[in-house]
């Protein structure tokens, strides 16, 4: 892992890092041959050390015929053929259509080229090397595993995010080795060129699990078959949202993604049943290791299955030939087999949060469970004190894996979660019944059908029962919080505190010692937090940015005493912005509260983030138009405010938004009677004034252009306007930018909708939103600069 480090830090080719390993690697022979073994172990840790910093250079470089050569960032419309990788995922959209999502390992690309009439000539052909992940939308046909496929779409690589703290999608796929994205309209062509192709053992074992699932779903109704087709099989497309966030909350999220946990139960139950067959021991540990490996390709062999199916596999062919297994060793095995195939591992939180719960488990439960020993000593039954015995095995490992796993959650996900100490004390047993049942029901779906339907019976009254526990502990006040970007100090330091509480030499330090310590490490968490506040909150710059949320923008401004002020928050559907982009934005800034959450419009594209945000953040005071919309976005936006008692303001044309920092907001319309007369146009939207000191910026947002001219006819000229966000709809002309330019004088204009004419003739004037990039106004209310993300 460190050489993997080390190779990205210091960015050498990796020939270098080649030539050093047979350097070490000659060195280390030699000295083996001269047992010479002070130089034999250095050289072998160099040469491993330095084969992880190869394999990371190496991983990084793509041939000249990888697929990723052959497109760009813009869409372009041509012909691949490829070969289905992985098990194709069938699911909807959110507007109901039918969507196909899988792999393919690509083998040729053709560049078409249309004809001045539309029709497509060949062009050249390729041979490529690559993944792509292919979506195919309103296509209903089956593709499985092994389909050798020629399809026509667009294709293109994905854009990084712009927005600081949002989910860099790019990054996640290029550490997957995917490189390319290929969209395909029922318009579009496929045609199948084979079938059966691929390994054999993997098509045969996707198929047993299609049967597992189909089993699943016959004796299931959908919600329950949902959670056992995640539980057991790895597949979570049809978990419900809601489902997905009440085991998010209450922090027993792992529970559906198969891990150790799963093939550990799995390793039990399979024990058990080849106990009751009365097999030799030592066949039982075959057979147990040959089904574990045929279940970690049977669920996709994710990291976190294959590390434990190699752990499971070391410690049972060690007890097959009489040898205990060291869990550290068998720990690094399963590291090392995942890194070598793939070293960019290292970086992805699954395989983070896999092994620091391995290690968290192995290394802290051991020194919890000690704190109880005064239980163990007490004059108890035989049977109590077992059951106390097992519930303080389990709460050790609960806690351990919660104190292990608190920051890495924090940095990844921005969620911390006291109640899952608690809820991992019912819901890890109930699981390992659950998962026996459903083991049990497959099976017996091939043998017998009355006690079938028995055992259907029972696992749905444990299902429902199951799900009902769950809802219990994430509805939990105090249960979970949604916190800020942890800062790395921060991190370094709880982990090495944490460790040092753990070893075995603390309770040895003198309460002064220890003293000492304590008072470095609250210096150390709490300087950084004071510099932050008076430094970073307490100066006199107002900052506004502007954040790209599908087809419109967020504007999010700070205000210099630390307040801060929030105006639309973009689309629920497809794409939850609140969630996606504003969020974690929000989080990277360190923000947990919003002061002033201001809807210009009550559209759908204006409020549809806001109930996520008000789930998620601390919102003081929400102004809007007060304008109804009947539609499911506008009711579910009312119902969180009602259910949260949030004050709610209604704002009207030349209603004064005062801040204590000195930056105002006047609304400049939509006056009332054009509210009551047109309330669903784009003229009932509002539009903004913002002052502080002698910087002024105008917020127009759907207000057509007649409206404009009417509202700045009453304008004072003699103010000069720094900045104005223009509208962007069919009614604004491309006159309407020089008519605001002429009234107002501004410096500056920022619009969502990219318009070649107007970059051209006002280049240095106009920024646009929608290219990808964060805009933000600095000011402190004299003179302002502004910047861009990509800056």
């Amino acid at each position: 892992m460190l050489g993997i480090l080390f190779g990205k830090i210091i960015n050498l080719p990796s020939i270098f890092f080649f030539s050093l390993v047979c350097l070490f690697g000659i060195i280390c022979l030699i000295s083996f041959i001269l047992k010479k073994q002070i130089i034999s172990y250095p050289a072998l840790f160099l040469i491993v050390f330095f084969l992880g910093a190869f394999s990371h250079q190496n991983s990084l470089r793509l041939p000249s015929n990888h697929i990723a050569n052959f497109v760009s960032q813009e869409k372009e419309q041509v012909l691949v053929k490829g070969l289905i990788i992985n098990d194709p995922v069938y699911s909807k959209t959110v507007y109901g259509s039918g969507k196909i999502t899988f792999l393919i390992e690509a083998k040729a690309i053709e560049e078409s080229q249309f004809s001045p009439s539309g029709s497509v000539e060949k062009g050249k052909w390729h041979d490529v090397k690559g993944k792509v992940q292919v979506t195919l939308y309103n296509h209903f046909d089956r593709y499985r595993y092994g389909d050798l496929l020629e399809l026509r779409g667009d294709i293109y690589r994905l854009k990084s995010p712009s927005s600081p703290g949002q989910f860099n999608y790019k990054r996640y796929l290029e550490r997957k080795h995917i490189y390319a994205l290929m969209s395909l309209k029922q318009k579009d062509s496929i045609q199948l060129v084979s079938l059966n192709n691929g390994n054999p053992i993997m098509r045969y074992t996707l198929k047993l699990k299609h049967i597992f699932k189909n089993k699943i779903y016959k004796f299931l109704p959908k919600q329950n078959a949902s959670v056992i087709s995640a539980m057991l099989l790895g597949d979570r497309e049809d978990l419900s949202d809601e489902v997905i966030e009440d085991f998010k909350d209450s922090g027993t999220m792992h529970i559906l993604a198969i891990s150790g946990l799963h093939v550990g139960i799995i390793v039990l139950i399979l024990l058990g049943i080849l106990k009751l067959l009365q097999f030799p021991l030592k066949i039982n540990y075959i057979l147990t290791i040959v089904f574990i490996i045929l279940y970690c390709l049977l669920t996709g062999a994710r990291p976190s299955v294959v590390r434990a199916t190699v752990m499971v596999c070391v410690f049972l062919f060690g007890k097959s030939i009489y040898r205990d297994p060291d869990i550290y060793n068998s720990l690094g095995l399963a590291a090392l087999i995942l890194l070598f195939y793939n070293p960019i591992q290292i970086y992805m939180a699954g395989f983070i949060l896999s092994f620091t719960a391995v290690l968290s488990i192995v290394y802290l439960t051991p020194k919890i469970e000690k704190k109880f020993k005064f239980i163990y000593s007490k004059n108890l039954s035989f049977k109590f004190k077992k059951i106390m015995m097992y519930f303080i095995k389990l709460f050790s490992a609960s806690f351990a894996v919660w104190i292990g796993l608190m920051p890495i959650i924090w940095i990844f996900f921005n969620i911390v979660s006291p109640v899952t100490i608690l809820a991992n004390l019912f819901i890890i047993p109930i699981s390992f019944f659950i998962l026996l049942f459903s083991i049990i029901l497959l099976i017996l779906s091939f043998l017998y059908f009355p006690l079938t339907n028995l055992m259907s019976y029972l696992l749905n009254l444990s299902l429902d029962n199951f799900l009902n526990l769950v809802n219990l502990f994430s509805d939990l006040k105090f249960g979970h919080f949604y916190l800020p970007d942890l800062n790395l100090l921060n991190f370094i330091v709880f982990y090495v505190g944490l460790g040092f509480i753990s070893s075995n030499s603390f309770f040895r330090f003198s309460k002064r010692k220890l003293c000492i310590i304590f008072f470095i490490l609250i210096n150390i968490i709490i300087w950084p937090n004071i510099y932050n506040f008076y430094w970073k909150e307490n100066n006199n710059l107002l900052e506004i940015t502007f954040l790209n949320v599908a087809k419109k923008d967020s504007v999010f401004i700070k205000l210099p005493q630390g307040k801060n002020i929030l105006i639309n928050t973009g689309e629920r559907i497809p794409y939850n912005s609140g969630e996606h982009i504003i969020g974690p934005f929000l989080w990277h800034k360190g923000i947990k509260t919003i002061n002033h959450l201001i809807l210009t419009s009550s559209k759908s594209n204006y409020i549809g983030g806001a109930e996520w945000l008000i789930k998620h953040f601390n919102i003081e005071c929400i102004i809007d138009s007060g304008i109804i919309f009947n539609t499911k976005t506008y009711f579910r936006y009312i119902d969180i405010i009602k259910e949260k008692r949030l004050r709610r303001v209604e704002i009207k044309e030349k209603n004064l938004i005062k801040t204590q920092s000195g930056f105002n907001l006047r609304i400049l319309s939509p006056a009332l009677k054009l509210v009551h007369s047109k309330p669903k146009s784009n003229d009932s939207s509002v539009a903004i004034l913002g002052k502080y000191k002698d910087f002024n910026i105008i917020l127009f947002y759907d207000i057509q252009q007649k409206e404009i001219e009417d509202l700045l006819k009453e304008y004072d000229k003699n103010v000069a306007i720094d900045v104005v966000r223009i509208p962007y709809h069919h009614s604004i002309k491309k006159q309407a930018i020089f008519f605001l330019e002429k009234v107002l004088n501004a410096k500056i204009f920022i619009m969502n909708c990219f318009k070649e004419d107007f970059d051209k003739q006002r280049k240095n004037k106009v920024y646009f939103t929608n290219k990808n990039k964060v805009i933000t106004i600095v000011t402190d209310g004299n003179n302002f600069k502004i910047r861009e993300s990509s800056d």
